[in-house]
């Protein structure tokens, strides 16, 4: 009678966590899809300053025009990308722009979701035209990538697009230039220079980008052939530098991620217990999960369900 009872205990426990996976089974399927992508958030510091606009005739226009074209085609080349250990590289893009005071565009949004809206208003850009304050800019940015996006700073990258010129006269309001791109290289925020050209002051071009891989002669305006090859190069050397933040996992064992059916099949075989609280998916036996965890008294082992049962049961004055 004693082992019917308990065999109907164990098939009642294992019908009840069946029953709880199922109702699982959408949770970690989403938990699957979340972990596979790996976002990348890219911020457009546009300069849109009296010495980018009255560079170029027609005055007012013709660089601004440019670098919203620059810009637009940059969107448009930001596509999800596979990479061999599972995970999927998604971007988040956003943009501002500047003169002696900062423009936000639009936050960061996912692509290709917010791509069409983010290009409209790109495109609907004026030039402001006054004083340039790239330093307050680039600060701004990377408030903006701070605040939104990944959670991995190393997935962090503003694109900063000026002529480097600042305005004569009178001192960075924010700090100062070299204080901007220190602090992104304190937050570990990656920053491309690229120029607008022509006349453009290299030396501050220099101090903006990460290093001189972040420079490389990256151009927005002219050469026009130049443009695309500058795109491309910036992108490639982001989805390379991904790669390792990307394939390497958060937590440091061995991780099983199961989908309910083969869950299920699992705990046919071997019955076994979930533990429905994780970031990574993990398995317990039933056998490990029967051990009473109680308070271990000096001396004696830690008992099974089964043996505390038999020990409550006896009863000596019926053993005479």
């Amino acid at each position: 009678m004693k082992l019917a009872c308990i065999f109907l205990i164990f098939l009642f426990q294992d019908c009840f966590l069946i029953k709880r996976v199922l109702a699982q089974g959408s949770q970690i399927s989403n938990r699957v899809i979340a972990f596979q992508d790996c976002p990348v958030d890219l911020f457009f510091v546009l300069d849109t300053s009296e010495s980018v606009s009255l560079r170029v005739k027609p005055f007012g226009r013709a660089n601004v025009d440019k670098i919203k074209a620059f810009t637009n085609l940059f969107i448009d080349k930001l596509n999800d990308r596979y990479y061999r250990c599972d995970r999927n590289l998604v971007w988040n893009a956003g943009a501002l722009h500047y003169s002696d005071e900062v423009e936000l565009i639009k936050k960061l949004t996912r692509m290709p979701s917010g791509r069409a809206d983010l290009k409209n208003r790109v495109s609907s850009v004026e030039s402001i035209g006054k004083g340039t304050y790239t330093d307050c800019a680039i600060k701004a940015g990377l408030e903006e990538l701070l605040i939104g996006g990944s959670h991995h700073r190393e997935n962090k990258y503003l694109i900063v697009v000026t002529d480097g010129h600042p305005l004569d006269g009178y001192k960075e309001p924010c700090g100062g230039l070299e204080d901007a791109a220190n602090e992104a290289k304190h937050q570990g925020i990656k920053v491309f220079a690229v120029a607008v050209s022509p006349d453009h002051l290299e030396s501050r071009l220099n101090v903006i980008a990460t290093d001189h891989d972040y420079r490389r002669n990256f151009t927005a305006t002219v050469p026009q052939s130049d443009i695309p090859r500058t795109i491309d190069t910036i992108i490639e050397m982001i989805k390379d530098n991904v790669e390792q933040v990307c394939c390497s996992y958060e937590c440091q064992v061995s991780v099983i991620i199961l989908t309910a059916r083969q869950y299920i099949k699992s705990c046919l075989l071997h019955s076994c217990a979930l533990i429905p609280t994780f970031g990574c998916s993990f398995l317990a036996s039933s056998r490990a999960s029967r051990v009473h965890w109680g308070p271990r008294r000096r001396g004696r082992k830690r008992e099974t369900w089964l043996a505390r049962r038999k020990r409550r049961s006896w009863r000596p004055w019926k053993a005479r």
